[in-house]
Parts: C-alpha cells; structure tokens; sequence
C-alpha cells in the first residue's frame, strides 16, 4: 500500500520531502496493532501449549509486547518451558491472585529471560535476569508482587525501562484474544 501511495504521488510531482513524509510515517494505528494482535495469535496457536490461554497487547511505559497471560496456576507453573524461541517484543504476563512474594526458576526453560516485577497497581519494583540452568537457582520477587512479566533478555533494557514505570492494564480484558485449547490427536 505505501509503494503504491508514493508512487502515485511520484507521478503528480510530489518533492521528495514531502514524499518521505508519508515513507517515514511509523505511527501504528490502533487498527494496525489489531491486526498485529490477530497474527500472532495464530501464530501463538502452533507455538503456546497452555489451555485456555489469552493473548493480550500491553504497554510498559513507551513500550508494547504482545504477551500470553497466565492467569491460572496450571499456566504460571508451565510459564515458558520447552520454548525454543521468543520473538522480540513477546513475552509472557504471570498474573497472580493477590499480592505475594513470588519465586520463579527456569526449569526447562531454553531461553535466558530478564523477568520484571510489579505490584498491585502495576509499578516496575524490580527486574531481574535470569539463566537457563534447569532449575537450580531460585529467583525471588519483592514481598508484594501481583505481576511477572517474561521476555527475553535485555528487553527492559533495551526499552530503558527501570522500577516505577508503569504497566498498562487498563484495556486487558478488551485487548485479549482467546487461544482455544490445543486438540490432541
């Protein structure tokens, strides 16, 4: 679409200022972020084994990740095991019943993942990195933490997010999309 408008504007003699303008043009619209949400999660079909799981597009600060919520025991004790990848801004948002210290380990997990904690208004309180090594090392929470959120090494770093910025979970249950449960065969 956006070949098609430059050169059309080519032929009307448009200047090229103008014409990088539109090129340049990166805002992502709320129409374009849907359509992003529906992709990956038919993606996320072939790749998430958890049942009942949702997808969800959420903001940290500045930044967005597409992330799958696990919101049940079952799906925050499988967290990201046996994964081989993650893409770059995906991730996984453990949501916990209340606040509470909280321990993770990497257990057949492949991937190193920084993990950043939030409290129960969703502040950053703390982010920690953590190692594939089967599940030897324990890594704990502060005391009052109601949220965890997975991604893949230097994600918080890279989006120069440290405690006390925000998650965004205002639109969660509006901006969620439903994986059905994975048919055995």
């Amino acid at each position: 679409m956006r070949w098609h408008r430059v050169n059309s504007e080519r032929k009307r003699g448009v200047s090229g200022m103008n014409r990088n303008r539109f090129a340049n043009n990166r805002i992502e619209t709320a129409g374009a972020a849907w359509r992003r949400l529906l992709l990956l999660s038919l993606v996320a079909l072939s790749l998430w084994g958890c049942q009942g799981a949702r997808l969800a597009l959420i903001q940290v600060g500045d930044a967005q990740a597409i992330v799958l919520l696990a919101e049940s025991e079952e799906q925050r004790q499988r967290g990201l095991m046996h994964r081989r990848w993650l893409g770059q801004d995906e991730g996984l948002l453990m949501i916990f019943p209340g606040p509470q210290e909280v321990s993770l380990w990497m257990l057949n997990t492949r991937i190193p993942l920084d993990v950043g904690f939030f409290d129960q208004r969703g502040v950053l309180t703390a982010v920690l990195q953590m190692e594939p090594d089967g599940g030897r090392t324990l890594h704990h929470s502060p005391p009052a933490t109601r949220y965890a959120l997975e991604m893949n090494r230097g994600w918080f770093q890279r989006h120069r997010l440290q405690p006390g910025v925000r998650l965004r979970l205002d639109d969660l249950r509006q901006a969620s999309v439903d994986i059905p449960t994975r048919v055995q065969r």
